[in-house]
């Protein structure tokens, strides 16, 4: 199985060089990104995880702080942003643009943060039908605990509605994506 980030080599060589969390934050990550609870997926590599806490770091923003924070401490929701940053990552070098630029970062982060959100919508969709709940990519984004709370959650969703098509889900998929975000972030099923 391919590894989250295929052009590891490109983004580790654009990333030489900046500053990055501690080693003992990074330790931690790696340690719990190790362990992959989706069985259709696989565990982090430590290149992977270094590159993505480089990002991170260059990025710098509250929120990612808090993202980061939460892969260090091992919350469940952590394997989420992991994949929604390596994602990330991924659709810069696909586009031969280099993520740790500010000026590419800024003029491209828009289209890889909606590349990379269906990315971790699959892995999320796959993470609950594992938990024998069955809610749709949409559902799953609307409900998210995180993302709703945002102002612009609302025109995201519309961008993202457009982007990949996706039905309007059910009150009943609506309730099942409510569901299965209580059990990820309640840490039961881990």
């Amino acid at each position: 199985m391919p590894g989250y980030i295929q052009a590891l080599d490109i983004l580790s060589t654009q990333a030489r060089g900046l500053t990055n969390f501690s080693e003992e934050e990074i330790l931690a990550a790696i340690a719990f990104l190790s362990r992959c609870p989706v069985l259709e997926y696989h565990a982090f590599t430590e290149q992977e995880v270094r590159l993505i806490a480089a990002y991170m770091k260059a990025a710098s923003g509250h929120a990612y702080n808090a993202f980061w924070r939460s892969m260090v401490s091992g919350y469940p929701e952590a394997w989420t942003y992991a994949v929604h940053e390596a994602a990330e990552l991924q659709a810069f070098a696909e586009r031969s643009l280099n993520p740790f630029d500010a000026g590419q970062h800024n003029a491209y982060l828009a289209e890889a943060h909606l590349k990379a959100t269906v990315q971790e919508l699959v892995f999320l969709r796959a993470w609950a039908k594992q938990l024998q709940l069955r809610a749709p990519e949409l559902a799953i984004e609307m409900e998210n605990p995180i993302r709703s709370q945002s102002v612009r959650h609302k025109n995201f969703l519309e961008t993202l509605r457009g982007y990949q098509q996706y039905p309007e889900p059910t009150l009943e998929e609506l309730q099942i994506a409510r569901q299965f975000w209580q059990r990820l972030t309640s840490e039961e099923n881990l």
